[in-house]
């Protein structure tokens, strides 16, 4: 006996209760907006085959936007393109009946106004706070315009701090008389329905832990170099992902028993060049990635470019 995939997707949400109480399948139909015919196949299924395990469920889509470092004057078209595709990842992932999760994984505000770095130079001239927030708030406003709100209420969103958010914890350790007045980043997110993570905290999402970037042990330091993505397996020892680098980089490997570890180095989600970098522009990678039937760390990776992102959305 197989299920369709409407009726698989209603065995994953109510194949427990068929199972273990005396349902009344009219009114459970009613409820649901399908026949009580159907419900009928589903319980025959449960009882048959089971409940619904974890092996079950489909594994999550998962959409991993990097560093976007959104600062004033920036063209917003990759945040209007991004969202068109939230909202088609977001009806197939409804379709399925799989979670969509959204994570940004830091450096989302760029805050150059409080960059320790240009205090008292050229370059900080006509920066404000103000301004920083605001071309955030912006870009997010142009984002959630191109998501219904069916899918954005159906997404899980999350933000992990970046250092570039952490400078507002840096700049209130300098100026102890301003602590718990700059929240900027924190309240944007939050006020939009995301879960926000404190700067090193580690997200972990079906088997992924998903972090701006992985700490050194011993020291403050980001793990980094050459071989950045096979670095953070030795160093974590699980499937990880982390941005902070702008640079793409991926390394599978597997443990004693055979799970599968995943490291991957999420690039940039920007076009612009930084004018501190010189040369390295030349060498980020600038995209957004999507992770299908993510589960106990391993998935399907899809790496989309800015590039690509532009010619699908010209109008954009």
């Amino acid at each position: 006996m197989t299920l369709t995939p409407k009726q698989h997707r209603l065995f994953l949400a109510h194949g427990q209760t068929l199972l273990d109480y005396p349902v009344n399948l009219s009114r459970l139909g009613k409820r649901l907006g399908v026949s009580r015919d159907t419900l009928r196949v589903i319980r025959t299924y449960v009882q048959r085959h089971g409940a619904p395990t974890a092996e079950d469920h489909p594994g999550a889509t998962h959409i991993v936007i990097g560093d976007a470092h959104s600062g004033p004057g920036q063209d917003h078209w990759r945040w209007r393109a991004l969202g068109k595709e939230i909202e088609a990842e977001g009806r197939e992932a409804m379709s399925r009946g799989t979670r969509l999760e959204i994570i940004q994984i830091g450096d989302l505000f760029d805050l150059h106004s409080l960059s320790s770095y240009d205090v008292g130079k050229a370059a900080s001239w006509n920066s404000t706070y103000a301004k920083d927030l605001a071309a955030v708030k912006t870009a997010l406003d142009i984002l959630k315009a191109n998501v219904s709100k069916e899918v954005w209420d159906y997404a899980n969103w999350h933000w992990t701090k970046g250092n570039h958010e952490h400078r507002e914890d840096r700049y209130m350790q300098d100026n102890p008389s301003l602590q718990g007045t700059l929240n900027g980043p924190w309240e944007t997110l939050t006020g939009l329905g995301f879960n926000c993570y404190d700067f090193k905290e580690v997200l972990s999402l079906d088997g992924v832990a998903y972090v701006h970037y992985l700490q050194n042990t011993g020291n403050s330091s980001a793990v980094g170099g050459v071989n950045h993505a096979r670095s953070l397996i030795l160093k974590g020892y699980a499937s990880i992902t982390v941005g902070h680098s702008h640079k793409l980089d991926v390394f599978d490997d597997r443990d004693v028993h055979g799970n599968v570890m995943r490291a991957l180095v999420v690039g940039c989600f920007f076009d612009h060049d930084e004018a501190y970098a010189g040369r390295s522009n030349q060498v980020w990678w600038r995209g957004y990635h999507i992770c299908r039937s993510v589960k106990k760390g391993n998935y399907d990776l899809q790496s989309i470019s800015l590039e690509t992102l532009r010619r699908k959305y010209p109008e954009a």
